[in-house]
C-alpha cells in the first residue's frame, strides 16, 4: 500500500469511528427522550456533541477498533450476492421514502427539538446546541465536520 492509499485508509478509518461514536451518542440521547425510533434530532445531536466533545481515550480505542474492522474486511467479506445488493436499494428506497414522507420535510424553519432528560450526556447535548454556532473547530476535518451538519439543517430549515 503506498503512503496515498495509507492517508485514505487512516482518514477512512478515523471518519468511520467517529460516525460510530456519534451513532452511540444519537441512540443514547433517543432513548433519553422516549422515542420509538432515532429522529433525525436525535442523529444531530450525535454528530453535534461528537464534534464538540472529545472522545476519552476508551472511547477512541473502541471507536478506531470497531472503524477498523469495517473498512479493513477482508475481501471475500466485502462481496455481496445480488439478492443482498437488492435489499440494500430496498433499504436505500425505504429511507428516501421515509425522509420525504416525514414531518421533517416542512419548509418552515423550526426549532431542534431537545429533550429534558438531566443526565449529564443530554445536559451536555443541549450545551452543544447553544455553543454550534460559535464553535471554532481546530482542523480541517473538524472543519468540514461541522460544514457538513450546518448544511444538512440549512437544507432542512432546522436551526439551533
Amino acid at each position: 500500500m503506498n503512503n496515498d492509499d495509507q492517508l485514505l485508509n487512516s482518514l477512512m478509518i478515523a471518519f468511520v469511528g467517529q460516525m460510530d461514536s456519534a451513532m452511540k451518542i444519537a441512540n443514547k440521547v433517543s432513548e433519553h427522550s422516549n422515542e420509538n425510533e432515532l429522529s433525525p434530532d436525535s442523529l444531530i445531536a450525535g454528530l453535534v456533541y461528537r464534534l464538540m466533545v472529545p472522545m476519552s481515550n476508551e472511547e477512541i480505542k473502541q471507536s478506531l477498533e470497531i472503524a477498523n474492522d469495517i473498512v479493513n474486511k477482508e475481501t471475500s467479506e466485502e462481496e455481496n450476492s445480488e439478492e443482498e445488493n437488492l435489499e440494500d436499494d430496498v433499504i436505500d428506497h425505504d429511507f428516501n421514502q421515509t425522509i420525504h414522507n416525514s414531518s421533517y420535510q416542512d419548509h418552515s424553519t423550526r426549532v431542534l427539538k431537545r429533550n429534558n432528560c438531566t443526565c449529564p450526556l443530554c445536559i451536555k447535548v443541549r450545551e452543544c446546541f447553544d455553543n454550534f454556532k460559535q464553535h471554532e473547530t481546530n482542523d480541517k476535518l473538524a472543519l468540514m465536520f461541522k460544514d457538513a451538519i450546518q448544511n444538512a439543517c440549512d437544507r432542512h430549515n432546522i436551526t439551533f
